[in-house]
């Protein structure tokens, strides 16, 4: 049982780019033309965004578990949930033997609320215990999912 469960999620919305400098008045074989390669936060955004929050009380860790995805695979029974975490491992068994690159969507009253590329995750905080039925789906293959639900 765990006393409270923390949480906290961040992005960033970065631009990527590369200029090309040419050399002029080169020596054959002396400088070669440079491409340098720049990041910035994208300026209609302004820097990091982020937020956390936590779920004080008594709380039961009702699905803990590594759940194999394919296709509409249940991850686990979650009666009067406050809290869901879900991981792509990136491998494709709990053995964590060979790696997955298929994509793992997650659905939540057949709606895909999120689709998360290996070693993505997210975090669905529930202010009021709710019995949440999600459910998850591989591009391809098999996927493994980490899938932690608290009460």
């Amino acid at each position: 049982m765990a006393d409270n469960v923390r949480y906290a999620v961040s992005m960033d919305a970065v631009d990527e780019y590369t200029t090309t400098n040419a050399a002029s008045g080169d020596i054959t074989g002396d400088i070669a033309n440079v491409t340098p390669s720049y990041s910035r936060h994208h300026p209609s955004v302004g820097g990091s965004k982020g937020g956390s929050g936590k779920h004080d009380a008594s709380l039961n860790l009702t699905v803990n578990a590594d759940k194999i995805c394919s296709s509409a695979s249940s991850l686990g029974t979650m009666t009067n949930v406050k809290m869901v975490y879900i991981k792509h491992s990136g491998f494709t068994s709990a053995a964590r033997d060979t790696v997955s690159a298929a994509k793992l969507s997650i659905i939540m009253g057949g709606v895909t609320i999120a689709v998360i590329e290996a070693d993505g995750a997210i975090v669905l905080p529930f202010a009021t215990a709710t019995t949440a039925a999600i459910t998850a789906t591989s591009s391809t293959g098999d996927v493994c999912a980490e899938v932690i639900a608290t009460n």
